[in-house]
């Protein structure tokens, strides 16, 4: 610490002088001077690297921050860009189901009105899951008849079906 330019020895040596009387040598006191101003030295430039470091690091994070900042905003976009395609996916969805049940329920209104042996003759040529869905959503006495009419391979493998649909649906 320094008083007006002077070191904290230096006011020592005039204070002990000044009341004890004693002397020190010139050599003594420009010796210790000279001590304190490198050990001060030292300490300035430790100091100033260490700051130009910290300096350095805030730099890094500050930049990384802007990054992270920016790569936010470009996922924020893409994640609603995606939750947009998957809305219209789902609305698709719903309407391709809603086409395909309007469908299956023209089909069954028909078949419905059919005989019964000429239903089966036609249902036994289309594939088991197709059947299964006509003859799922009519009267079960309507469809009872025409599973009856049918080939016992082909009513066999149908049946499975319904049956896998109706323990499916019990236990969802």
């Amino acid at each position: 610490m320094k008083w007006f330019g002077f070191g904290a020895a230096t006011i020592l040596s005039l204070i002990l002088v000044s009341l004890f009387g004693l002397r020190l040598g010139a050599a003594g006191v420009e010796g210790k001077q000279e001590e304190e101003y490198q050990q001060l030295h030292r300490l300035r430039k430790s100091l100033q690297t260490r700051e130009r470091a910290l300096l350095g690091r805030e730099n890094v994070v500050e930049k990384k921050e802007k990054d992270l900042k920016e790569k936010e905003q470009v996922l924020q976009v893409q994640i609603a860009r995606y939750e947009k395609i998957i809305k219209d996916l789902n609305a698709k969805l719903a309407k391709a189901r809603k086409y395909e049940e309007e469908r299956v329920a023209a089909l069954k209104s028909i078949y419905e009105r059919m005989e019964p042996k000429r239903a089966a003759k036609v249902l036994n040529k289309m594939d088991t899951d197709s059947v299964a869905s006509l003859l799922a959503d009519m009267r079960k006495e309507q469809a009872a008849e025409i599973l009856g009419r049918m080939t016992s391979n082909h009513a066999k493998e149908v049946s499975e079906k319904l049956l896998q649909r109706t323990l499916s649906s019990t236990s969802n």
